[in-house]
């Protein structure tokens, strides 16, 4: 069961107020979930400066056609709904499982699940941003343990540093500045004594990390 998470319970809105962009985002996550999309566009309603952001998680259907179908059926309801807004690929740890991995090919030369994602959006007019690039690219330097829960699903908090830095930037076309955020969140994790592999001391760098690997994109 998915129900739409409102973004500024992570701190995204924050982000966009310090670079001055009047967004307010929703995030989305299944790709077969109707009842999700209606709650989304319900949620925006009228709402000036409104973008969706959506993300498919967790299993993916088993084939190319299944999945096309359901993201452009998606993506059609919310632009015919007079939205506009980004969508980003999935990001795993390194050996999860097949059926969870949205990088690896839908089945022998086929296109990964985010390669047909990405292609749908374009199709569908709307931008998409490699968050499962950025990912990659991070864990290179801190490792997977540092961005993923021990399932190798679910974003550690650094992790969702991440995302929000991701999804500011594919909703803007800026990179965001994170040191105030990360020195919010550094306060608040030292406070609740929170067990992650980025401790709230190492988080001002990884912000640094991120927002430099956010810049190369162009």
């Amino acid at each position: 069961m998915f129900l739409p998470v409102v973004f500024p319970e992570l701190g995204l809105n924050r982000l966009f107020e310090a670079a001055n962009k009047p967004l307010f985002a929703i995030f989305g996550g299944s790709p077969d979930d109707g009842d999700a999309v209606d709650a989304l566009i319900e949620m925006l309603g009228d709402r000036t400066g409104a973008r969706f952001v959506l993300q498919d998680s967790g299993p993916h259907p088993s084939t190319q056609e299944t999945l096309a179908a359901l993201m452009s059926a998606r993506l059609g309801r919310l632009v015919d709904a007079g939205l506009s807004g980004l969508v980003l690929t999935s990001p795993t740890a390194s050996g999860v499982m097949e059926r969870f991995d949205w990088s690896r090919p839908l089945s022998e030369g086929a296109p990964s699940a985010n390669d047909v994602t990405v292609s749908v959006a374009s199709e569908r007019g709307v931008p998409s941003s490699d968050f499962a690039a950025l990912m990659r690219e991070l864990a290179t330097k801190v490792g997977d343990e540092a961005l993923f829960q021990p399932d190798g699903v679910h974003l550690s908090l650094a992790g969702r540093l991440a995302l929000l830095a991701a999804v500011c930037k594919g909703l803007t076309g800026e990179a965001p500045v994170l040191d105030g955020l990360a020195g919010e969140l550094a306060k608040g994790w030292s406070e609740a004594g929170t067990d992650e592999k980025v401790s709230a001391s190492e988080l001002p760098n990884f912000a640094r990390l991120v927002s430099e690997a956010l810049a190369r994109e162009g």
